[in-house]
């Protein structure tokens, strides 16, 4: 039995996705980002260019974004290329760690409804992406979910245990601390207010995170740990006196002599 404990619908407040452009045409690419009421796109390519693909070249995407009203930026600081180690080396450094938390900043700031934040490459999948590795930082440091937009439109939320693959140089699932270990919802949860934080953080590290409401994003909830009087029982193994005696070997079975050889 599991004491469930609810949090008010304030403490769901923002979102921030991810998506890659592919070779998607401009129009089916902006349709990605209205269908998540997207309104600036942080391109993080570190070269803004794509050979095959003229519509995303730095200044046609810019154009594009304005005409859509669209801010659009792009972000070398959470690149991946131009310098060894790529973007783990990149966030090492202040300008890489100041453009992590200015994401979050626009993470906490969108509102449920509002405009959001997307940041953008070339891959379709993010798993195929260092984009991941910005994804997990952004959970590990400020507890943002990021939701990864796929190619039908569809959201998938980066997952609390993921694991990086060895050429990030970092294959490990993620640090989470305490508090942001439940920072996540089974339907659309993204990011969690501070005060959300330290609800989690008071709670305890043994929280795991769901939402089942009836709400537009159901409610979020946290499971406190279990009452330990609730926990199966494993009984003590039997002491040596306990135990039933063994049953006698064929030897002990067979008939005693009572009598000498003559």
């Amino acid at each position: 039995m599991r004491i469930v404990q609810m949090l008010p619908d304030n403490t769901l407040v923002g979102r921030f996705f991810s998506v890659g452009h592919s070779n998607n045409e401009a129009d089916q690419f902006f349709k990605l980002l209205e269908k998540h009421n997207v309104k600036e796109l942080v391109d993080v390519r570190s070269i803004p260019s794509s050979g095959k693909f003229p519509h995303f070249k730095r200044n046609a995407l810019q154009a594009q974004c304005q005409r859509r009203g669209i801010a659009y930026r792009h972000c070398p600081q959470l690149g991946n290329k131009g310098v060894d180690g790529g973007i783990l080396a990149l966030l090492a450094t202040e300008d890489g760690a100041a453009a992590l938390e200015k994401l979050a900043s626009s993470a906490r700031q969108a509102t449920l409804l509002g405009p959001k934040t997307a940041m953008m490459c070339a891959e379709a999948d993010w798993h195929e992406c260092h984009r991941q590795v910005v994804a997990q930082r952004l959970l590990e440091e400020f507890g943002i979910v990021v939701a990864h937009i796929k190619r039908d439109g569809s959201l998938e939320h980066h997952p609390s245990d993921h694991v990086l693959p060895p050429y990030f140089g970092a294959a490990r699932a993620p640090t989470l601390a305490p508090r942001f270990a439940s920072a996540y919802s089974a339907e659309a949860l993204c990011c969690a207010e501070p005060s959300l934080h330290a609800g989690y953080s008071r709670a305890g590290p043994s929280l795991a995170g769901t939402g089942h409401g009836d709400g537009p994003l159901g409610d979020l909830t946290a499971f406190a740990p279990r009452d330990p009087l609730q926990m199966p029982h494993t009984p003590p193994a039997p002491a040596a006196a306990d135990l039933p005696p063994e049953p006698p070997s064929s030897e002990d079975a067979k008939p005693k002599r009572r009598w000498k050889r003559a």
